[in-house]
């Protein structure tokens, strides 16, 4: 798989075991090379993998996983370490520090990948969706496109990720480093607004020939970024969601499908793969950025993207009840609730042939379980339901999820809900004060009798509808009603 594939399965455990993040980030930081650039993936013995594709969103999956990991476990020691960057083997083998590789993908997103002439962020070769280009540009014109082309989705995506790293340079004390990506991620913010067509954002930009993809249709890739990013106004976010939910998330049982509708000159059949299939990567990023605006709408599609909803609908498909693959057929499909194949290897007809990846004989039916997307995203967005938010000095909660009582904990991090009141943990890494805060419904603000930290009765304030109170090192929390 592609680098950003590890960095997706190793969100969940920022905050169950935040060592294999770590460690997850120290492979791929072994991977980058000396300009900052990340390959598509590696092969074989740590060889960098033969690959159609030259991604332009590796960097920013990276910086956002160090970003969180920093934020949530306050582990800054981490970035002293030392890796060994590509080639990691022989006697010219450079060693730089965490912090000084980071800086280098930052700088190799700005200055290699960059900005196209509308003020996004470029496509090249592809982004999250290898297809991008390769599977809907035609042959002569992709070049082209490679050079000019841009991405709204990396664009949205930037946004968060470098609010997200401003708030981590910001926690290190690097205030003028802070200041400065704030300022590039803040150039994103107008050109990617402009993107809105009244119903949704549109998709990229191929070039003047080619012109902008995704006006007529709703490509889901970049909407949930969007939302995460709140660059829009609550009537925009209304008419987005209302979209969202008519046109791919209702007509499908198992989690809203990538086009709301099918293109007839893909490579892959209708309601397979990119041409509106099912993703759990995408939809992991749907459920996040309803949890901002609508508890029900985030647990309900949370639910449809579990193995045990997909085993109720499809109790006949074997693969997709205990593990499956990265991608699903969606109801646009003959075939929906299975995963990618070619019709061909089924009829033999040779009206059922197709190019590309598929014409080779390479059919996700083959081996459709033990891809981890559709395990780490539901786990991963068990704290975007309990509203977690991290922040240069502590975390937020902003509960949305639509139940009475409820509890989540790991190691790092635990929050409850009862009717007696709410209460949680924080263990971050390291030691320092750190500020806790809650947004509650004005009912429950006025219920709160006492707040104690350690078992100890603490000061709190009450601002809006936030409840905040701070305290040393780790902390044990309640209110009580």
């Amino acid at each position: 798989g592609a680098a950003r594939d590890p960095i997706q399965h190793a969100l969940p455990f920022l905050f169950i075991e935040p060592d294999i993040v770590k460690q997850v980030i120290k492979y791929t930081l072994k991977e980058v090379q000396e300009d900052g650039k990340i390959p598509y993936g590696i092969a074989g013995n740590g060889m960098i993998m033969p690959s159609l594709w030259d991604p332009s969103d590796l960097q920013l999956w990276l910086i956002w996983l160090i970003s969180d990991y920093i934020l949530l476990t306050r582990d800054s020691d981490f970035l002293n370490e030392e890796i060994s960057m590509y080639p990691i083997y022989g006697r010219k083998v450079q060693k730089k520090t965490v912090k000084e590789i980071l800086f280098l993908t930052y700088e190799y997103f700005l200055s290699v990948i960059g900005k196209g002439k509308h003020g996004l962020i470029r496509v090249a070769s592809c982004d999250w969706n290898d297809m991008v280009i390769t599977g809907f540009v035609p042959e002569d014109k992709q070049d082209e496109v490679k050079k000019v082309g841009e991405s709204v989705l990396n664009s949205a995506m930037t946004i968060h990720v470098l609010s997200q790293f401003s708030e981590m340079l910001s926690f290190l004390g690097l205030v003028e480093k802070s200041e400065e990506v704030k300022e590039f991620k803040q150039t994103i913010v107008k050109p990617l607004k402009e993107q809105w067509n009244g119903k949704w954002f549109k998709r990229a930009w191929l070039s003047d020939e080619l012109g902008w993809v995704g006006d007529d249709m709703l490509w889901l890739e970049p909407q949930p970024w969007a939302l995460i990013s709140e660059v829009l106004d609550p009537s925009q976010v209304d008419v987005l969601i209302k979209n969202i939910n008519e046109l791919n998330r209702n007509p499908s049982p198992i989690g809203s499908i990538l086009l709301s509708k099918t293109i007839g000159s893909q490579v892959e059949s209708a309601g397979m793969a990119t041409n509106a299939g099912i993703w759990p990567s995408i939809n992991g990023t749907l459920i996040w950025a309803l949890s901002k605006f609508s508890g029900e709408l985030a647990y309900e599609e949370w639910k449809k993207n579990t193995f045990a909803h997909k085993a109720n609908i499809y109790p006949d498909i074997w693969y997709g009840i205990w593990s499956g693959p990265d991608t699903w057929n969606s109801s646009f499909s003959e075939y929906p609730g299975h995963t990618l194949f070619a019709k061909y290897y089924m009829t033999k007809d040779p009206s059922d042939k197709t190019e590309g990846l598929l014409s080779m004989g390479i059919n996700w039916t083959d081996f459709p379980v033990l891809n981890l997307h559709p395990h780490a995203w539901p786990l991963y967005n068990i704290i975007h339901l309990i509203g977690l938010q991290i922040t240069n000095n502590g975390i937020k909660f902003v509960p949305k999820l639509p139940k009475e009582e409820y509890s989540f904990q790991s190691l790092l991090i635990k929050f409850q809900k009862q009717k007696s009141g709410y209460s949680g943990w924080y263990h971050p890494k390291n030691r320092g004060t750190w500020e806790i805060s809650l947004n509650l419904k004005n009912e429950e603000l006025i219920k709160v009798k006492a707040v104690k930290v350690n078992n100890k009765i603490t000061d709190y304030t009450i601002s809006g509808s936030e409840i905040t109170f701070k305290s040393k090192d780790s902390i044990n929390w309640e209110i009580e009603f």
